[in-house]
């Protein structure tokens, strides 16, 4: 499970008061402090929702708080061997979750209560300030730790276990605990604590009643599939894949894969070649091997989002390589790469011969031929593929196979995209020889030559342009005319709505449904931050406490249209909320932004 926090021990700068700024109608503006400042205040921001959780010291103990809302006293917060694990959020962000040291005992806290309590005893680890770690299933439901004593010297006597929502598993589990995709399942392997050689498997914290090794669960969860090695009186050692406990395939070894959807897997499988006494792998699918799939050995394996439909690299003996999917296999080349799948289920790929490059859709090769690929392939709606790459006559931008010549430069970041409906293109062309540049839409010239580059405080955040929701034109940022002077401004479409001598632009954000756009600015000469709705001024604050709003999950705009941001001012540390009016915001901003001409 992915987890993404952010740490920082702090001692408090010089902030200057926070002042929401009145815009009339136009936004509600809530503050919540959150955390003080303190010496020595560590905090960490949820991957999602902006919430946060700090550790702040009580005399010779620490209390953990969440969006101000304090825990137990404990004497320490444990550390499971990696800084960002201290603090666990569920992947919604709305759930955290840690261990602590608390006299002689250690306790599990999860959204802020004791749940578990048991003595250290002979658990070096925990006096050494290590510990459980403590963690969430998929869809934030389950929590679930790792009880380990590495310095157990009788093993019988302190085995291992896992505890899922506060129920604890059989003694003597191994270290990997697979979690269904859905979150609601969980498998691990035990082994006697008297006799490390007798394994057994556990499903959803019970005996499976059969032996399984490698457990992994299907995408929807309803199946589990498990292998194991039989050894026979004569000949090599089999593995033997099974699915719910049935045996499903044997060969001399094998792996799973699982699509991201759906109860099935796609499965390979070798064999010894009885000449060459080689391994010889093959497919297996729901109907058993797929005919014409022997090769040699396998490469990358892609599916479709919907997981319907797969592709895998195979590789010939002479180094070519062999695109195989859904069990056709395509026609050999010297290099495969860049696999896409369409919404549709189409396939695309980049494939080379000789010093040439070319893009197959579906079975076809493309007429362009490249001499590289800026931009790998992109998918859109509606089973769209489009990419940006260079010819020996130039550079070009290719769209459902039809090639588009083009003047300037073209980056290798955010160059192309579609649009969120799939039905328009853009891409970002950089002047020849010249700062600045601009956004081309389906083809078209696009508007402004002194393009400058969003800011940007988290890894993610937009750099050249942002398409709005409902499709109908990108937003960029640049100077108004051929030089450049004191006048920047948005880039709407053919529109250049001015912001003044603004030069760093940060976290460009659009509501879901458009209708409204958010914005900071990084005010250098003033050492201040403003954050902008529809083009007027909520809030400002001290930069030097924007550190919150940079780690991931800082700046949150909900599905419901409200933004979500953490910022460090004088009274501590706030959680801020603006909700935009009913205003159509950014239809009054088009209204004010004059048309410009296009390059």
């Amino acid at each position: 499970m992915r987890r993404i926090v952010q740490a920082l021990l702090l001692v408090p700068p010089l902030l200057l008061p926070i002042r929401p700024r009145d815009a009339a109608a136009q936004a509600k503006v809530d503050e919540q402090i959150v955390a003080p400042n303190e010496d020595g205040l560590t905090y960490y921001v949820s991957p999602r929702g902006a919430h946060l959780v700090a550790v702040t010291q009580k005399g010779s103990r620490y209390v953990v708080s969440h969006d101000g809302v304090p825990g137990p006293q404990v004497d320490q917060v444990l550390n499971p061997g990696t800084a960002s694990w201290i603090m666990n959020f569920s992947p919604d962000g709305q759930r955290h979750g840690y261990t602590a040291k608390v006299g002689q005992d250690w306790i599990a806290v999860v959204d802020g209560k004791e749940v578990y309590r048991q003595p250290i005893g002979s658990n070096d680890l925990i006096n050494r300030g290590g510990g459980p770690h403590l963690r969430f299933s998929p869809n934030g439901k389950h929590w679930v730790f790792y009880y380990h004593n590495p310095d157990a010297r009788l093993p019988t006597a302190d085995p291992s276990w896992y505890m899922w929502d506060g129920v604890a598993g059989p003694k003597g589990a191994e270290a990997v605990l697979v979690v269904s995709p859905d979150g609601e399942r969980h498998a691990y392997v035990v082994a006697n604590p008297a006799n490390p050689n007798q394994k057994a498997l556990i499903v959803d914290g019970k005996p499976a009643g059969y032996v399984g090794f490698d457990p992994i669960f299907s995408a929807d969860g309803t199946r589990l599939y498990t292998t194991r090695e039989i050894r026979p009186a004569q000949g090599p050692v089999v593995t033997e894949v099974l699915i719910d406990g049935r045996v499903a395939a044997r060969a001399l070894t094998a792996k799973i894969h699982i699509p991201p959807a759906g109860p099935g897997a796609l499965i390979l499988l070798a064999r010894q070649d009885p000449q060459t006494q080689m391994q010889r792998w093959a497919i297996a699918a729901a109907n058993g091997i797929v005919p014409n799939s022997e090769s040699s050995q396998f490469g990358e394996v892609w599916f479709s989002d919907d997981g319907k439909h797969y592709a895998i690299k195979a590789v010939q003996s002479s180094g070519a390589a062999v695109l195989i999917v859904d069990g056709i296999r395509h026609r050999e080349y010297a290099s495969v790469d860049s696999v896409r799948f369409t919404d549709t289920g189409t396939v695309s790929y980049v494939a080379r011969t000789g010093a040439k490059w070319f893009v197959v859709t579906g079975d076809q090769e493309s007429e362009v031929m490249l001499s590289s690929m800026f931009v790998g392939l992109t998918t859109g709606k509606g089973g769209r593929i489009g990419y940006a790459a260079s010819t020996t006559s130039g550079p070009v931008v290719v769209v459902d196979g039809k090639a588009t010549k083009v003047e300037g430069r073209l980056a290798t970041a955010e160059a192309f995209s579609f649009s969120p409906d799939g039905t328009r293109a853009a891409w970002w062309l950089g002047s020849s020889g010249s700062p600045g540049g601009t956004v081309s839409v389906d083809g078209a010239a696009g508007a402004g030559i002194l393009h400058r580059d969003f800011a940007q405080l988290t890894p993610g955040d937009p750099v050249r342009y942002i398409w709005n929701p409902d499709s109908k034109f990108t937003l960029h940022y640049g100077a108004a005319g051929a030089q450049w002077g004191n006048d920047f401004g948005f880039y709407l479409g053919d529109r250049y709505y001015t912001l003044g001598n603004v030069s760093r632009v940060v976290k460009p954000t659009f509501t879901p449904d458009g209708k409204h756009l958010f914005w900071s600015v990084e005010e250098g000469q003033r050492g201040m931050m403003t954050v902008w709705l529809d083009g007027k001024q909520v809030y400002e604050f001290d930069e030097q406490g924007r550190a919150p709003l940079a780690a991931p999950g800082g700046w949150q705009m909900g599905a419901d249209g409200v933004l979500t941001f953490v910022v460090q001012t004088v009274d501590g540390f706030k959680r801020v909320r603006i909700t935009p009016g009913p205003e159509h915001g950014v239809e009054a901003m088009l209204a004010k932004a004059k048309v410009v001409s296009r390059s």
